[in-house]
């Protein structure tokens, strides 16, 4: 802790007399811990993924201190191996309210917002799985949830819903014949079952309804 304070958007850049492999110093203001070591910080307006063997428990607007080891992500830089420790508390984090695509990804491992329309909703082996239209563009969303946990009634296609969650730019996605990469999507990963909340109720003529009906009719 007695190396100085570097800033998150630094980090991984390329510096003249910089120490690649050696342990780098940040803070910055938590907006959410996950169960199993990792934890997501906010310094100004980049985000950081923290991963620590450190069992103690932080809530969002915890002002923290990393020193850690910091290596590539899937998109942007991740800290790895880091002790941190507690300054102090503050108000949580405001989620950040994107206005297209880009905006979004420059906001990889940050907290942040968007209101879309349900299209989809499944349970899969980590909790729920949702695909949202934000703007005619599929944004993949999930929620962790134990076995048998209810899912709110009112979380059907169709519905308006505001998502909000941590930005993750997924790494995997075909890159230019020229070599260079250049992301075009996210997905976010809700933290609880508040972060969905409904601004518009699915119309009652849902599909499955229609054909039941259909059915009925030509019955």
């Amino acid at each position: 802790f007695a190396l100085p304070v570097r800033a998150v958007g630094s980090l991984l850049q390329f510096e003249r007399n910089g120490r690649p492999g050696h342990r780098v110093h940040v803070r910055g203001q938590v907006v959410h811990q996950q169960a199993g070591g990792a934890f997501w910080i906010r310094d100004g307006a980049r985000g950081l993924c923290v991963v620590s063997s450190q069992t103690e428990a932080l809530q969002p607007g915890d002002w923290v201190e990393m020193v850690g080891f910091p290596v590539q992500g899937g998109y942007t830089p991740r800290m790895v191996d880091a002790v941190f420790r507690r300054t102090g508390s503050g108000d949580a984090p405001e989620a950040v309210t994107p206005a297209d695509i880009r905006a979004a990804i420059a906001h990889d491992s940050d907290l942040v917002a968007i209101e879309a329309r349900l299209v989809e909703r499944r349970r899969v082996a980590e909790g729920l799985a949702l695909v949202l239209d934000w703007d005619g563009r599929l944004v993949s969303a999930t929620l962790p949830l134990v076995e048998g946990a209810a899912v709110p009634a009112g979380w059907l296609p169709g519905s308006v819903v505001r998502a909000t969650g941590i930005c993750m730019v997924p790494a995997d996605e075909p890159g230019r014949a020229s070599g260079t990469w250049e992301a075009r999507s996210f997905e976010l990963t809700l933290r609880s079952v508040a972060d969905l909340c409904v601004l518009q109720p699915a119309p009652w003529w849902s599909r499955e309804r229609l054909f039941w009906g259909l059915g009925i009719a030509l019955g």
